[in-house]
């Protein structure tokens, strides 16, 4: 066999071993446990404390943990700040009070540009490696 045709292979082999193994490993999904500091009849308060991420657009429950975490409503957060957030209440099942607690999953860190992702350089890779394979063969 050609040396040149069994480069092609190993490369095309080393792309699709490479393409099969994951980015990064995934973890479950982390939610973030809030204070609540004040609540009125479909808007409460809560504490942002150390969670930047914390932004207008996010939904999240809340839980009783007295309860075993029972859900007493979803919400939707419409102000932030460094401090604090307000959270409007989409449905409930009990009246949001300071004795319970919202919880909010942090969002996912936004994607890399395409150009730094490892998946577009191996699709190059395999992209190369099958066009100089096929002109090879096709000699």
């Amino acid at each position: 066999m050609d040396p040149l045709v069994r480069w092609v292979r190993t490369a095309l082999l080393l792309a699709a071993v490479a393409g099969a193994v994951p980015d990064e490993a995934r973890a479950q999904e982390t939610s973030a446990r809030f204070e609540i500091a004040s609540a009125g009849d479909s808007t409460f308060t809560l504490v942002v404390g150390r969670h930047p991420w914390v932004r207008p657009g996010l939904y999240g429950i809340v839980v009783d943990p007295r309860q075993r975490d029972i859900l007493i409503a979803r919400f939707q957060v419409i102000a932030a700040d460094s401090a604090n957030a307000m959270g409007l209440v989409t449905g409930m099942t009990t009246r949001v009070t300071t004795e319970h607690v919202a919880l909010l999953d942090q969002p996912p860190p936004p994607a890399p540009p395409w150009h730094k992702r490892r998946s577009f350089w191996l699709g190059v890779l395999f992209g190369v490696a099958a066009g100089f394979g096929l002109g090879v063969a096709g000699r």
